[in-house]
Parts: C-alpha cells; structure tokens; sequence
C-alpha cells in the first residue's frame, strides 16, 4: 500500500541490491512497482535500516550515522531542477494520488569555475538593473499622497465577515 492507499501489485523483488550513493554503499530489496517519475523510491524500509535519522525540513537535510561517521544529505534548493518528461507528466496526471515530488541529485561540494555564482545576474538583466538603480532602494519614507484615495467603503456598524466557526 502507497501514501494515498491504493495497493500496487509487486511481482517481482531484487534482494540484496547493491546501491553507491557517493561513496556509501547500502544493500537494499527493491521492489518493482508500475510507477513512473522516479528511478528509485527510498522508502519506510530504508529509512528504517539507518536507525535514528535527524531531519531539518527547514534546511532540507537528514543526518544520520552510517559505519561509524555522521552522514548529511542535503536538499537542492536551486532551480536547476530537471523536468519531467511528457510520459511523466502524463502518468503523474492520471495517477491523481501525487501528493508530494522530490527530487534527489548528488550535487558538487563547490560549483565549477565555469559556472556563473548564483549571485551574479545576466548582462542583460544587469544592464537594467543598473540603468535603474534609484528603484531598488529600500523605502524610507511613506508613499506620496495620491490624488485617488482608494479604499474600501464599509457599512457603519457592520459584522465582521470572516470570524471563526
């Protein structure tokens, strides 16, 4: 039984499947499932086999003792994401149980020193923040007086409309 508890038919399992994520190695049954989006899913039986595992949702990371040493995976939280085929989307659709999609890469520890810092902006992009740089100071001042006062008009006396049940 998945998340959503629909029952998938599993015909077959590869016991004892030898699995390298960086240079940890874990034995893991997979089970075949019909799904589609995900080469691999770790689940409830992995998870379990870690023991205690430490997660900061916040900070997207699991930390947890693997022979010995503390092991960290950390979430991508860049847009650099790939996407899903048509065949995935498609099977996603159809599905109608996908609740949440997660997608895991290894990522480098630094970025290549031909890759641009995430803090640098296109020419183009930075051209025009430059050309109009007097609007992206920080306010300090109230806006100006507007010769429209837009507002909402009120009943005198009148009830709230959204209060708790």
């Amino acid at each position: 039984m998945v998340g959503n508890r629909h029952h998938l038919d599993c015909r077959h399992v590869c016991a004892a499947l030898v699995v390298h994520i960086k240079d940890i190695v874990f034995n893991i049954d997979l089970h075949v499932l019909p799904l589609c989006g995900a080469y691999i899913v770790l689940g409830v039986q992995w998870l379990k086999s870690l023991g205690p595992v430490l997660t900061d949702y916040n900070e997207l990371s699991m930390k947890f003792s693997c022979g010995g040493r503390v092991i960290e995976v950390k979430g991508d939280t860049t847009s650099t994401h790939s996407l899903l085929t048509s065949p995935q989307l498609c099977c996603l659709v159809h599905k109608s149980g996908t609740s949440a999609l997660f997608h895991i890469c290894i990522l480098p520890t630094e970025l290549p020193s031909n890759q641009t810092s995430p803090t640098q902006l296109f020419p183009e992009i930075q051209t025009l923040v430059t050309k109009f740089n007097s609007l992206f100071h920080q306010p300090t001042t109230l806006p100006p007086s507007r010769p429209t006062n837009h507002h909402i008009h009120l009943l005198p006396s009148s009830n709230l409309v959204n209060v708790c049940p």
